[in-house]
């Protein structure tokens, strides 16, 4: 993917929204997605999970992607997909 210090998990703190774009725009299905805040974009559907520490350490990797699936739950209720 790349060597360290090339951008890699900045783009991706972008996407989530964690971070603020300098310039540009991103675009979700054709729609403005650096407008919207980060629980705006974990509802559409983005998510990351960070390397290392910076999950819950005293959670197993399991329980840690547990955490997400009652928005992706939500989601494809929203989207009328419920059985994906």
């Amino acid at each position: 993917m790349g060597r360290n210090g090339v951008g890699k998990t900045t783009l991706l703190k972008c996407l989530m929204g964690l971070l603020p774009i300098s310039n540009g725009e991103i675009l979700l299905d054709g729609e403005p997605l650096h407008k919207k805040n980060a629980e705006a974009r974990a509802v559409a559907g983005i998510g990351y999970v960070p390397q290392g520490r910076d999950i819950f350490p005293m959670l197993s990797v399991e329980e840690n992607l547990r955490i997400g699936l009652p928005i992706r739950k939500q989601r494809l209720k929203m989207l009328g997909r419920e059985d994906d």
